[in-house]
């Protein structure tokens, strides 16, 4: 593979001080084959890093003194191994053939093939280790390397099918380790057999890292203009997401960060592909972002990820969705320090086999995982099982400001979301619209353990089955006791009981500042259990005197005058459904303050988890004071709306209902208001403390004009 000099490693040549720790290094056969010799200086291979290659062959001293990029000597030594044999082959051509066709060999079960890096500077170091056997074209020859102490596995195996001078993706043709070293350290590197094939070297590649560069960060676009491009910048970015994650996979995903621009990934690489186990497979401490333009340079410059529809996406195959991946994201194992933020989780079809969990989280499969997923969308996937958007099973994984729209159950339950933990699964800001299940849970379940839910949004969400439970929410037993705080579960319908929230088999709930309302079922027959069912205890138990429940006296069970609940397109259960409250709401002010919810997943990404979450579903201040309504709830001013919705102050002259129109819908409260006195009036346009003639003037010349 010849390549003209790219921008970066042309840098390299001409900044050698900056760069006196890197080498390249070949394993040269005597004599014999396309592999003898080096390749040019100008063959920067798979990383790119072009420049000076040290030649290791039989006669070359055990330990010996290492060029630099630039050709000159350096105080780093090599000491190769002496054990095994040095052969070559002679499949590969051009440049590609010095690295590839010709090895340092071990037989199985000889031993260690042991190299080492020695008296190197301080800093932070990628080993690149070539590693495939080309004599027989790489079929079915497997290797394991390992680097001692390296931040990431020690161990990794390397081989398989490589094509005639190409590099292949990781795992195949090379691997890479990291590692820290202090100054006059050493990096070694141990090479095996894999067990039942013969363990192989091709060469090294040693990269030490400049100076804040760590944690490294790579760089995915689907758009590159080569496959082969090695991921250091939006000039060379990957152009298969699954490069980036097999590479954080090698190094320690905490010791790394990927960032991915617009456009649609699959997890086949080509979306032809057939494999439906494939999936991305997020790696433990990870941070991976999506939503740039591939121009950015920092984080703060991704200002529109949502226009920048970053998708990963399980629609492998054909047309036809009964291909798809099984599970389109995979954490587990994850920590809490990883991130997923800024993707649309897209088409998956869970519908394999239960033993290998093919049957839960076609968008996201959790097992034992506590990944981050921020400004996330989970859309249109389907398990036969469980969970079709996310399925949780151990750990503490927490979801912020995502949507859950159209994902399907087709014979179990959870569908926008199914939570097995035995731990607390955590949703903050999140809006689920037209999710369902045959069995329980249409939006989400928890079975194994507690929830907490905070200012999330339920619309539309439904279950099938006469005999399941919660069209938005289902809790099963004593273990999945759940917390809903200023959450909004609106419009949910319910085949069996409970089309609201579903409380069965012990299982309790702490209910505060919400609103449930319009919530069905065919079979209760009772507004209030409609939206709020529970087979053992008293409602009001669970039920603050700050929160809204359909069905209830006085102005617990006011209606609380959504703006349009079922959107301009009339159908409830789509994302222009819209649950805020008109200017006129008895919702409005008449939360409790004190039971608005710590900022548990750290919304607004200050690392203080102890204060109240200061925003609401849709980012807008929380506690914002309407002059035009008495406060109600508890708390002092300004007081928290009741639901996943803050009520802003009208944003325009005449938008009398926040809705973004001047229309009659506003008329109709000018109106009530028409002939009133006091402060804080809100059709009160000039501040004169009475609604009259003169602000009727000022209505009826907006009236009819949208909001800018």
């Amino acid at each position: 593979m010849n390549r003209s000099l790219s921008a970066a490693a042309a840098l390299i040549l001409c900044a050698a001080s900056a760069h006196a720790q890197s080498f390249n290094v070949d394993i040269d056969a005597a004599a014999g084959g396309p592999g003898v010799g080096v390749p040019p200086s100008s063959y920067g291979s798979a990383i790119e890093q072009a420049g000076f290659w040290n030649s290791i062959s039989p006669g070359t001293a055990v330990t010996s003194t290492l060029k630099r990029l630039d050709g000159t000597n350096s105080a780093t030594t090599f000491t190769k191994a002496t054990n095994g044999s040095i052969s070559g082959g002679n499949l590969m051509i051009f440049d590609f053939a010095f690295l590839y066709n010709d090895w340092q060999q071990i037989g199985v079960g000889a031993g260690d093939l042991t190299y080492s890096f020695n008296n190197l500077e301080a800093g932070d170091y990628l080993l690149y280790t070539y590693a495939d056997n080309t004599g027989t074209g790489g079929a079915g020859k497997i290797t394991e390397v390992e680097v001692v102490g390296a931040r990431g596995p020690d161990a990794i195996t390397c081989g398989g099918f490589l094509s005639a001078n190409s590099f292949s993706v990781f795992n195949v043709s090379h691997i890479v380790h990291s590692k820290a070293v202090s100054a006059g350290g050493s990096i070694t590197v141990k090479v095996r057999s894999g067990g039942v094939d013969p363990g192989v070297v091709n060469g090294f590649q040693l990269v030490k890292l400049p100076a804040g560069s760590f944690p490294v960060r790579k760089y995915v676009d689907k758009d590159a203009a080569f496959s082969s491009y090695n991921g250091d910048s939006w000039t060379e970015p990957y152009q298969y997401l699954n490069d980036a994650l097999d590479f954080a996979a090698m190094v320690g995903g905490g010791n790394c960060e990927v960032w991915v621009a617009a456009g649609f990934y699959y997890p086949t690489r080509f979306q032809a592909g057939t494999d439906r186990t494939a999936a991305f497979v997020i790696p433990s401490g990870l941070k991976l972002y999506g939503g740039f333009n591939g121009t950015e340079t920092t984080l703060a410059e991704r200002t529109n990820p949502e226009f920048n529809i970053t998708a990963m996406s399980g629609s492998i195959g054909t047309a036809s969705v009964t291909d798809n991946s099984y599970n389109v994201v995979i954490a587990d194992a994850t920590s809490t320090s990883t991130l997923v933020d800024g993707f649309s989780i897209v088409r998956g079809k869970a519908s394999g086999l239960s033993a290998n969990n093919q049957h839960v989280g076609a968008g996201v499969r959790i097992l034992n995982g506590s990944a981050q997923f921020r400004r996330c969308k989970f859309l249109s996937n389907e398990s036969s099982f469980k969970g079709a958007g996310v399925y949780v099973s151990g750990g503490i994984p927490t979801f912020t400001d995502c949507l859950f729209y159209d994902n399907r159950c087709t014979n179990g339950e959870g569908g926008g979301f199914a939570s097995d933990s035995t731990l607390n699964a955590r949703l903050v800001n999140c809006e689920f619209y037209g999710n369902s299940a045959v069995g329980n849970a249409g939006g989400a379940l928890f079975s194994g353990g507690p929830g907490e839910l905070v200012n999330c949004g339920f619309s539309g969400n439904s279950t099938d089955s006469d005999l399941s439970y919660g069209g938005a929410i289902y809790a099963d037993n004593e273990a999945a006791d759940i917390t809903l705080r200023n959450c909004t579960i609106s419009h949910n319908f319910c085949a069996g009981l409970g089309g609201g929230v579903a409380l069965r088999n012990g299982a309790d709930a702490t209910i505060r500042n919400t609103i449930l309302w319009g919530n069905t079922d065919p079979i209760v027959n009772n507004t209030t259990n409609e939206n709020l069912y529970n087979d053992v205890n008293n409602l009001s138990t669970y039920v603050s005197s700050f929160t809204t429940l359909q069905g209830l006296a006085g102005a617990a069970g006011a209606d609380p005058l959504f703006v349009d609940f079922d959107g301009n397109d009339n159908t409830v259960g789509t994302t222009d459904d819209n649950c805020r409250l008109q200017i006129t709401s008895p919702a409005i002010d008449a939360g409790d303050n004190a039971q608005v919810s710590a900022d548990i997943t750290d919304a607004d990404q200050d690392s203080n988890f102890a204060e109240q979450i200061g925003v609401d579903v849709l980012g807008a201040a929380r506690r914002v004071n309407i002059n035009s309504v008495a406060d109600t709830g508890a708390g002092g001013s300004p007081m928290v709306d009741r639901g996943a919705y803050e009520t802003p102050v009208p944003p325009c002259l005449g938008d009398l209902n926040a809705d973004g129109q001047r229309d009659t819908a506003d008329l109709v409260i000018f109106l009530g208001q028409f002939g009133q006195t006091g402060a804080g009036l809100s059709a009160d346009f000039n501040h004169d403390n009475i609604v009259n003639t003169n602000d009727l003037t000022q209505f009826l010349g907006v009236f009819g004009v949208p909001c800018p």
